[in-house]
C-alpha cells in the first residue's frame, strides 16, 4: 500500500515530470504527496567564499541577498506544485528545509513509502545548470523505494522488470507489487541466466506471488543473455517503466560504472524504479 509519496522539488523540468507522476500514483491509491524544496544556504556560503578582512559586512549582505533570491525562486516552485496537486484533487503537504539536500530528502524518506524525484537533480547553489550528486547520495542511503523519472511524463503500460533472485531485486518487485496491483500494466519479468533449473523455480514463484496480488498481464522470461544485451535488443525502447535492485550499499560505486542502474540512468529517457 502506498500512502505517503514524497517528491522532491528543483528548479529544473525533472521536477514538472515528477509531479505529475507523483499525482498518478496518488490518484491510485487515495496517497498525500509531500513536496519538499531545500534552501542549500551551505551551497550560497560556498558560492561567497573566504572573506577578507574587514569585508564580513558586505559578506553577509551577499549572502543575504543570495538566500532572498533563491528563496523566491523556491516560491515559485511550491506554487506550481500546490497549483499542480489542486487541481488534480490529491492531497498534499509542502515543507521547506534548509541544508544539505540529499541529507534532508533521506531524512524524510524514512517516513514515505515511495520517493518520486528526477533522473537528474539540481538542488545546489553553487553547481549552477549543472546536476548535483543527490540522485547518487539517495541510492546510496535510502531504505524505501525510489522513482527516478525524465522530463517528459509519458503513460505507463508496459514494464520490464530485472530479476535475478537476489535479495535486492526481490525487494525492488515487493516494493513494485504496489504500483502493479491498482495499474494494468503488461509486465515482463526477465531473468538472465545459464541455471535453468533455478529460473524454473523463480518462474513459478514469482508469478505466483503476482497472482496473490490480482496482478494480471505478467510474463515471465529466461534468458542465458546479459541484462544489459536484452536492453540493447529493442528492449528498452518497447517499456516505458524499468523495475531494478540494487546490489549493495557497499558496491554503489559499481552502480555508476557500468552496470544496469548506470545504463537506465545514463539513458535518461524512461522513469526507473528502484528497490533498496
Amino acid at each position: 500500500m502506498i500512502k505517503r509519496i514524497l517528491v522532491t522539488l528543483d528548479d529544473s523540468s525533472y521536477t514538472d515530470s515528477a509531479i505529475q507522476y507523483a499525482i498518478t500514483i496518488a490518484k491510485k491509491h487515495d496517497a498525500t504527496i509531500s513536496g519538499m524544496t531545500v534552501l542549500d544556504i551551505l551551497g550560497i556560503e560556498s558560492s561567497i567564499g573566504s572573506v577578507p578582512v574587514g569585508s564580513m559586512y558586505w559578506a553577509m549582505k551577499l549572502e543575504n541577498q543570495r538566500v532572498y533570491e533563491l528563496r523566491q525562486k523556491l516560491l515559485g516552485i511550491e506554487a506550481n506544485f500546490i497549483e499542480q496537486c489542486s487541481m488534480n484533487n490529491v492531497k498534499y503537504t509542502l515543507e521547506e528545509d534548509k541544508g544539505i539536500p540529499s541529507s534532508w530528502i533521506l531524512k524524510k524518506a524514512k517516513f514515505h513509502d515511495l520517493v518520486v524525484m528526477g533522473l537528474r537533480t539540481f538542488y545546489e547553489y553553487n553547481e549552477k545548470n549543472k546536476e548535483g550528486k543527490t540522485v547518487k547520495e539517495v541510492l546510496t542511503h535510502s531504505e524505501v523505494p525510489v522513482l527516478l523519472v525524465p522530463t517528459n511524463y509519458s503513460e505507463i503500460k508496459n514494464v520490464l522488470i530485472a530479476y535475478d533472485g537476489s535479495m535486492q531485486a526481490t525487494k525492488a518487485v515487493h516494493g513494485f507489487i504496489h504500483l502493479a496491483r491498482v495499474s494494468e500494466f503488461n509486465i515482463d519479468i526477465v531473468n538472465s541466466s545459464d541455471d535453468e533449473k533455478e529460473a524454473e523455480f523463480i518462474r513459478k514463484n514469482i508469478l505466483e506471488y503476482f497472482e496473490a496480488y490480482k496482478v494480471k498481464n505478467v510474463r515471465f522470461v529466461h534468458t542465458d543473455k546479459n541484462i544489459l544485451d536484452v536492453l540493447d535488443n529493442n528492449e528498452y525502447e518497447k517499456n516505458d517503466l524499468f523495475v531494478i535492485g540494487a546490489h549493495s550499499k557497499n558496491a554503489i560505486k559499481e552502480f555508476f560504472t557500468g552496470s544496469v542502474t548506470n545504463y537506465l540512468i545514463n539513458k535518461n529517457k524512461k522513469p526507473v524504479f528502484i528497490g533498496l
